[in-house]
Protein backbone atom coordinates (compact mmCIF):
# COMPACT_ATOMS: atom_id res chain seq x y z
CA UNK A 1 0.00 0.00 0.00
CA UNK A 2 1.13 3.40 -1.02
CA UNK A 3 1.39 5.86 2.08
CA UNK A 4 -0.01 9.44 1.98
CA UNK A 5 3.48 10.76 1.41
CA UNK A 6 3.51 9.03 -1.83
CA UNK A 7 -0.14 9.32 -3.12
CA UNK A 8 0.54 13.05 -3.04
CA UNK A 9 3.33 12.46 -5.77
CA UNK A 10 1.60 10.10 -7.22
CA UNK A 11 4.07 7.31 -6.54
CA UNK A 12 1.91 3.97 -6.11
CA UNK A 13 1.99 0.36 -5.95
CA UNK A 14 5.27 -1.78 -4.07
CA UNK A 15 8.67 0.08 -4.23
CA UNK A 16 10.91 -3.05 -3.38
CA UNK A 17 14.18 -1.93 -5.15
CA UNK A 18 15.35 1.79 -4.78
CA UNK A 19 18.50 3.13 -6.33
CA UNK A 20 20.42 6.31 -4.55
CA UNK A 21 22.49 8.15 -6.72
CA UNK A 22 25.30 9.30 -4.40
CA UNK A 23 27.28 12.41 -4.34
CA UNK A 24 31.31 12.07 -5.55
CA UNK A 25 32.82 13.60 -2.81
CA UNK A 26 33.80 12.62 0.79
CA UNK A 27 32.31 15.84 2.38
CA UNK A 28 29.33 15.75 0.35
CA UNK A 29 28.68 11.75 1.16
CA UNK A 30 28.59 12.75 4.75
CA UNK A 31 26.21 15.67 4.41
CA UNK A 32 23.77 13.31 2.53
CA UNK A 33 23.92 10.83 5.07
CA UNK A 34 20.54 12.30 6.77
CA UNK A 35 18.85 12.02 3.81
CA UNK A 36 19.37 8.40 3.12
CA UNK A 37 18.79 7.54 6.41
CA UNK A 38 15.30 8.90 6.32
CA UNK A 39 15.08 7.29 3.07
CA UNK A 40 15.22 4.22 5.06
CA UNK A 41 12.75 5.10 7.43
CA UNK A 42 10.01 6.45 4.80
CA UNK A 43 10.61 2.70 3.13
CA UNK A 44 11.77 0.02 5.94
CA UNK A 45 11.02 -2.74 3.57
CA UNK A 46 12.68 -1.99 0.57
CA UNK A 47 16.21 -2.77 -0.49
CA UNK A 48 18.55 0.54 -1.23
CA UNK A 49 21.23 0.33 -3.32
CA UNK A 50 23.66 3.46 -3.63
CA UNK A 51 25.56 3.95 -6.78
CA UNK A 52 28.87 5.84 -5.98
CA UNK A 53 32.30 6.28 -7.26
CA UNK A 54 35.23 3.70 -5.85
CA UNK A 55 36.81 5.97 -3.58
CA UNK A 56 33.77 7.00 -1.70
CA UNK A 57 32.46 3.58 -1.33
CA UNK A 58 34.18 3.22 2.34
CA UNK A 59 31.66 5.66 3.72
CA UNK A 60 28.97 3.56 2.62
CA UNK A 61 30.31 -0.12 3.36
CA UNK A 62 29.44 -0.73 7.12
CA UNK A 63 26.10 1.62 7.51
CA UNK A 64 22.81 0.16 8.09
CA UNK A 65 20.75 1.94 6.15
CA UNK A 66 22.61 0.51 3.03
CA UNK A 67 21.64 -2.76 1.83
CA UNK A 68 23.94 -2.93 -1.39
CA UNK A 69 26.48 -0.95 -3.11
CA UNK A 70 27.18 -0.41 -6.91
CA UNK A 71 30.14 0.98 -8.13
CA UNK A 72 30.32 3.82 -10.83
CA UNK A 73 33.50 3.45 -12.64
CA UNK A 74 35.16 6.07 -14.81
CA UNK A 75 35.48 5.97 -18.27
CA UNK A 76 38.95 6.07 -19.59
CA UNK A 77 38.50 8.35 -22.58
CA UNK A 78 36.08 10.36 -24.24
CA UNK A 79 35.43 7.89 -26.36
CA UNK A 80 34.41 5.12 -23.92
CA UNK A 81 32.10 7.80 -22.43
CA UNK A 82 29.00 6.47 -24.32
CA UNK A 83 30.19 2.58 -24.16
CA UNK A 84 30.43 3.86 -19.96
CA UNK A 85 26.81 4.92 -19.54
CA UNK A 86 25.19 1.79 -21.47
CA UNK A 87 27.02 -0.24 -19.66
CA UNK A 88 25.84 1.22 -15.93
CA UNK A 89 22.92 1.37 -17.59
CA UNK A 90 22.08 -1.79 -18.58
CA UNK A 91 23.65 -3.13 -14.92
CA UNK A 92 20.44 -0.92 -13.61
CA UNK A 93 17.62 -2.34 -15.79
CA UNK A 94 18.62 -5.91 -15.24
CA UNK A 95 18.81 -5.26 -11.19
CA UNK A 96 14.85 -4.40 -11.79
CA UNK A 97 14.31 -0.66 -9.66
CA UNK A 98 11.77 0.61 -8.77
CA UNK A 99 12.52 4.12 -7.81
CA UNK A 100 15.90 5.85 -7.97
CA UNK A 101 16.36 9.23 -5.65
CA UNK A 102 19.13 10.94 -7.20
CA UNK A 103 20.87 12.97 -4.58
CA UNK A 104 23.94 14.25 -7.35
CA UNK A 105 22.74 16.83 -9.47
CA UNK A 106 24.04 16.21 -13.14
CA UNK A 107 22.54 15.31 -16.48
CA UNK A 108 24.32 12.01 -17.10
CA UNK A 109 22.36 11.26 -13.29
CA UNK A 110 19.03 11.46 -14.21
CA UNK A 111 20.41 9.89 -17.86
CA UNK A 112 21.42 6.54 -16.17
CA UNK A 113 17.72 5.72 -14.58
CA UNK A 114 16.27 7.11 -17.28
CA UNK A 115 17.79 4.55 -19.84
CA UNK A 116 18.54 1.71 -16.85
CA UNK A 117 14.16 1.63 -16.71
CA UNK A 118 13.75 3.25 -13.44
CA UNK A 119 10.00 3.74 -13.53
CA UNK A 120 10.41 6.70 -11.20
CA UNK A 121 12.78 9.07 -10.79
CA UNK A 122 13.15 12.03 -7.89
CA UNK A 123 15.79 14.46 -8.03
CA UNK A 124 16.40 18.37 -8.23
CA UNK A 125 14.97 19.81 -11.75
CA UNK A 126 18.67 21.08 -12.38
CA UNK A 127 21.28 20.78 -15.05
CA UNK A 128 18.58 20.50 -17.63
CA UNK A 129 17.42 17.43 -16.71
CA UNK A 130 14.12 18.30 -15.70
CA UNK A 131 12.43 15.91 -18.52
CA UNK A 132 14.43 12.59 -17.41
CA UNK A 133 12.80 12.83 -14.74
CA UNK A 134 9.34 11.66 -13.75
CA UNK A 135 9.25 13.55 -10.43
CA UNK A 136 11.21 16.83 -10.72
CA UNK A 137 11.44 18.67 -7.15
CA UNK A 138 12.16 22.45 -8.13
CA UNK A 139 14.82 23.85 -6.65
CA UNK A 140 14.17 27.10 -5.10
CA UNK A 141 16.59 29.97 -4.63
CA UNK A 142 16.29 29.21 -1.14
CA UNK A 143 17.54 26.03 -1.09
CA UNK A 144 20.82 26.28 -2.20
CA UNK A 145 21.31 28.92 0.33
CA UNK A 146 20.70 26.12 3.14
CA UNK A 147 23.32 24.20 4.74
CA UNK A 148 24.47 21.27 2.40
CA UNK A 149 22.39 18.17 5.55
CA UNK A 150 19.20 20.41 4.76
CA UNK A 151 19.82 20.86 0.81
CA UNK A 152 19.45 16.93 0.73
CA UNK A 153 16.28 16.54 3.20
CA UNK A 154 14.75 19.25 0.86
CA UNK A 155 14.73 17.28 -1.80
CA UNK A 156 12.80 14.55 0.40
CA UNK A 157 10.68 17.08 1.68
CA UNK A 158 9.93 18.53 -2.13
CA UNK A 159 8.36 14.73 -2.69
CA UNK A 160 5.80 15.91 0.21
CA UNK A 161 7.57 13.24 2.49
CA UNK A 162 7.98 13.64 6.14
CA UNK A 163 11.72 14.00 7.68
CA UNK A 164 13.63 13.58 10.33
CA UNK A 165 16.52 15.97 11.95
CA UNK A 166 19.42 13.48 11.49
CA UNK A 167 22.76 13.54 12.90
CA UNK A 168 25.01 12.04 9.82
CA UNK A 169 26.89 8.73 11.26
CA UNK A 170 29.62 6.88 9.82
CA UNK A 171 30.83 3.05 10.25
CA UNK A 172 33.75 1.54 10.19
CA UNK A 173 34.38 -1.94 9.36
CA UNK A 174 35.68 -4.67 11.84
CA UNK A 175 38.84 -5.50 9.54
CA UNK A 176 39.54 -1.67 9.44
CA UNK A 177 39.29 -0.86 13.68
CA UNK A 178 41.28 -4.25 13.95
CA UNK A 179 43.88 -2.85 11.57
CA UNK A 180 44.19 0.68 13.36
CA UNK A 181 44.31 -0.85 17.00
CA UNK A 182 47.60 -3.47 15.87
CA UNK A 183 48.88 -0.15 13.97
CA UNK A 184 48.45 1.98 17.23
CA UNK A 185 50.12 -0.70 19.08
CA UNK A 186 52.93 -1.13 17.21
CA UNK A 187 53.93 2.41 17.46
CA UNK A 188 53.49 3.00 21.05
CA UNK A 189 50.55 5.27 20.22
CA UNK A 190 48.44 5.82 23.52
CA UNK A 191 46.83 8.70 25.70
CA UNK A 192 45.71 11.53 23.92
CA UNK A 193 45.81 10.98 20.10
CA UNK A 194 45.28 14.43 18.30
CA UNK A 195 44.99 14.24 14.79
CA UNK A 196 45.36 17.11 12.15
CA UNK A 197 44.19 17.56 8.47
CA UNK A 198 46.17 20.12 7.12
CA UNK A 199 44.89 18.96 3.34
CA UNK A 200 42.02 20.85 1.61
CA UNK A 201 41.49 19.21 -2.43
CA UNK A 202 39.52 22.21 -3.56
CA UNK A 203 42.43 24.62 -3.02
CA UNK A 204 44.82 26.49 -0.81
CA UNK A 205 42.18 29.27 0.12
CA UNK A 206 41.03 26.34 2.28
CA UNK A 207 44.63 25.00 3.49
CA UNK A 208 45.72 26.98 7.18
CA UNK A 209 48.97 27.75 6.96
CA UNK A 210 51.71 24.66 7.77
CA UNK A 211 53.69 26.37 10.30
CA UNK A 212 50.28 26.89 12.05
CA UNK A 213 49.23 23.41 12.03
CA UNK A 214 52.95 22.01 13.31
CA UNK A 215 52.46 24.87 16.06
CA UNK A 216 49.32 23.84 17.41
CA UNK A 217 50.25 20.26 17.47
CA UNK A 218 53.55 20.79 19.41
CA UNK A 219 51.78 22.66 21.96
CA UNK A 220 49.48 19.94 22.42
CA UNK A 221 52.71 17.60 22.61
CA UNK A 222 54.25 19.75 25.63
CA UNK A 223 50.30 20.42 27.20
CA UNK A 224 48.60 17.07 27.21
CA UNK A 225 51.43 14.74 26.19
CA UNK A 226 49.45 14.43 22.92
CA UNK A 227 50.99 11.78 20.25
CA UNK A 228 50.14 13.84 17.04
CA UNK A 229 49.31 11.63 13.31
CA UNK A 230 48.67 13.70 10.22
CA UNK A 231 46.09 12.58 7.90
CA UNK A 232 45.43 13.26 3.99
CA UNK A 233 45.50 12.13 0.97
CA UNK A 234 48.42 10.98 -1.75
CA UNK A 235 48.14 14.70 -2.75
CA UNK A 236 48.98 16.15 0.91
CA UNK A 237 52.34 13.56 1.18
CA UNK A 238 54.60 17.01 0.41
CA UNK A 239 52.24 18.95 3.05
CA UNK A 240 52.54 15.76 5.67
CA UNK A 241 56.35 15.63 5.51
CA UNK A 242 56.96 19.23 5.98
CA UNK A 243 54.94 19.51 9.11
CA UNK A 244 55.69 16.79 11.07
CA UNK A 245 59.78 17.74 10.57
CA UNK A 246 58.03 20.96 12.45
CA UNK A 247 56.53 19.24 15.22
CA UNK A 248 58.24 18.93 18.65
CA UNK A 249 57.35 15.70 19.55
CA UNK A 250 55.88 12.20 18.46
CA UNK A 251 54.07 12.04 15.31
CA UNK A 252 53.25 9.92 12.51
CA UNK A 253 52.71 11.31 8.72
CA UNK A 254 50.22 9.00 7.49
CA UNK A 255 49.08 11.07 3.74
CA UNK A 256 48.84 8.95 1.40
CA UNK A 257 49.50 5.47 3.38
CA UNK A 258 46.30 4.24 4.14
CA UNK A 259 42.93 3.65 2.72
CA UNK A 260 40.26 5.67 3.39
CA UNK A 261 38.61 2.37 5.54
CA UNK A 262 41.66 2.38 7.79
CA UNK A 263 42.05 6.16 8.19
CA UNK A 264 38.36 6.37 9.24
CA UNK A 265 39.40 3.79 11.57
CA UNK A 266 42.36 5.51 12.91
CA UNK A 267 40.52 8.91 13.54
CA UNK A 268 37.84 7.24 15.07
CA UNK A 269 40.57 6.40 18.18
CA UNK A 270 41.68 10.17 18.07
CA UNK A 271 40.56 12.16 21.02
CA UNK A 272 40.14 15.44 18.88
CA UNK A 273 40.49 16.43 14.94
CA UNK A 274 41.79 19.97 13.98
CA UNK A 275 41.27 20.41 10.58
CA UNK A 276 40.17 22.33 7.11
CA UNK A 277 37.20 22.57 5.86
CA UNK A 278 37.53 19.18 3.95
CA UNK A 279 36.41 15.85 3.86
CA UNK A 280 38.21 14.72 6.69
CA UNK A 281 36.69 17.09 8.86
CA UNK A 282 33.40 15.71 7.49
CA UNK A 283 34.38 12.24 8.39
CA UNK A 284 35.96 13.51 12.03
CA UNK A 285 32.56 14.90 13.48
CA UNK A 286 30.63 12.06 11.77
CA UNK A 287 32.38 9.47 13.36
CA UNK A 288 31.65 11.12 17.13
CA UNK A 289 35.69 13.15 17.13
CA UNK A 290 35.63 16.54 18.72
CA UNK A 291 36.40 18.98 15.70
CA UNK A 292 37.69 22.25 15.32
CA UNK A 293 37.01 23.31 12.01
CA UNK A 294 39.11 25.82 9.98
CA UNK A 295 37.49 27.79 7.51
CA UNK A 296 38.84 30.13 5.02
CA UNK A 297 36.92 30.85 1.84
CA UNK A 298 34.43 28.45 2.19
CA UNK A 299 30.93 28.81 4.68
CA UNK A 300 30.42 27.03 7.59
CA UNK A 301 27.00 27.84 7.26
CA UNK A 302 26.77 25.86 4.52
CA UNK A 303 29.65 23.10 5.19
CA UNK A 304 30.28 23.69 8.89
CA UNK A 305 29.77 20.31 11.86
CA UNK A 306 27.27 21.18 13.73
CA UNK A 307 27.15 19.57 16.77
CA UNK A 308 27.99 20.44 20.65
CA UNK A 309 31.71 18.61 19.96
CA UNK A 310 33.19 21.18 17.35
CA UNK A 311 34.45 24.63 17.11
CA UNK A 312 34.54 26.67 13.93
CA UNK A 313 37.44 29.11 13.58
CA UNK A 314 37.40 31.80 11.31
CA UNK A 315 38.93 35.17 10.60
CA UNK A 316 35.21 37.21 10.19
CA UNK A 317 37.44 39.25 7.14
CA UNK A 318 34.52 41.26 4.90
CA UNK A 319 36.11 39.03 1.78
CA UNK A 320 35.14 35.81 3.25
CA UNK A 321 33.84 33.54 2.33
CA UNK A 322 34.68 33.96 -1.35
CA UNK A 323 34.25 30.49 -2.23
CA UNK A 324 37.82 30.78 -5.17
CA UNK A 325 40.78 28.18 -4.75
CA UNK A 326 42.94 30.91 -5.32
CA UNK A 327 43.51 34.56 -3.50
CA UNK A 328 45.10 37.47 -4.98
CA UNK A 329 45.00 39.12 -1.44
CA UNK A 330 47.66 36.78 -0.23
CA UNK A 331 45.21 34.56 1.65
CA UNK A 332 44.40 36.72 4.76
CA UNK A 333 41.20 35.38 5.53
CA UNK A 334 43.35 32.31 7.12
CA UNK A 335 46.65 33.88 7.92
CA UNK A 336 44.85 35.92 10.09
CA UNK A 337 43.70 33.04 11.86
CA UNK A 338 46.67 32.48 14.72
CA UNK A 339 47.27 29.57 16.40
CA UNK A 340 46.19 31.13 20.05
CA UNK A 341 42.70 31.45 18.58
CA UNK A 342 42.70 27.61 17.37
CA UNK A 343 44.54 26.55 20.71
CA UNK A 344 41.90 28.47 22.95
CA UNK A 345 39.19 26.44 20.88
CA UNK A 346 40.93 23.02 21.24
CA UNK A 347 41.65 23.67 25.11
CA UNK A 348 37.58 24.30 25.55
CA UNK A 349 37.01 21.75 23.69
CA UNK A 350 39.24 19.40 25.36
CA UNK A 351 37.47 20.37 28.87
CA UNK A 352 33.93 19.91 27.03
CA UNK A 353 34.66 16.85 25.77
CA UNK A 354 36.64 15.25 28.82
Amino acid sequence: MANKAERMKGISGNIERILIRSTNWIGDVVMSLPAIENIRLLFPESEITVLAKPWVIPLYEFHPSIDKLMIYRNHKSPVAYPVNIINHAKEIRKRGFHMAILLQNAFEAALLAFLGGVKIRVGYNTDGRGLLLTHPVKRRRHISELHHMDYYLELLRGMGWNTKDIYPRLHTGKDNRKRASEFLRNNHINGFILGIAPGAAYGPTKRWPEEHFALISSMAVESWGAKVLIFGSEADTVIGKRIERMIRGPCINLCGKTSLGDAMALIERCQMMVSNDSGLMHVAYALGVPVVAIFGSTDPDLTGPRTDLSRIVRSGLNCSPCFKPTCNRGYVCLKDITPQEVWAQMEELKARSG
